[in-house]
Order: C-alpha cells, then structure tokens, then sequence
C-alpha cells in the first residue's frame, strides 16, 4: 500500500470523490492520524505509538476496502 504525503487541502479533495459517509469516515480518521501524530512527536511514549499505529492500520484497512 503506498500513502502519497497529501496535505489538507488534497486529502478533503481525494475524500470528496466517495459517497458522504466514506469521505466523513475518512476526514475522521485523518484528523485522528493527525492528532496522535502530533502527540507522538510531542512525547514518543509506548502508548502514543500505539495510538498512531492503531490509527495508520484502520486508515490502511479503510482505503483498502475502497477497491
């Protein structure tokens, strides 16, 4: 699976392109990467890589099932 590095902007765009409750469902998960994302860089407990890794592997699941 390969991640291309898109910003805000492009993600909401990318998203936009599926059915209203999938791209809401993947808005969700970014602000929530970016979050845990932000908190890792702040503090590299176990526990907030847990929380970024959980996170990566549902977005990972979400986009794979997409087709």
């Amino acid at each position: 699976m390969f991640f291309a590095p898109f910003d805000q902007q492009e993600f909401e765009t990318f998203a936009g392109g599926y059915a209203d409750d999938v791209r809401d469902r993947l808005l969700n998960l970014r602000s929530t990467l970016v979050r845990t994302g932000t908190t890792l860089k702040n503090d590299y407990a176990e526990a907030n890589w847990r929380a970024y890794c959980d996170g990566m592997r549902q977005m990972a699941r979400t986009l794979r099932n997409l087709g």
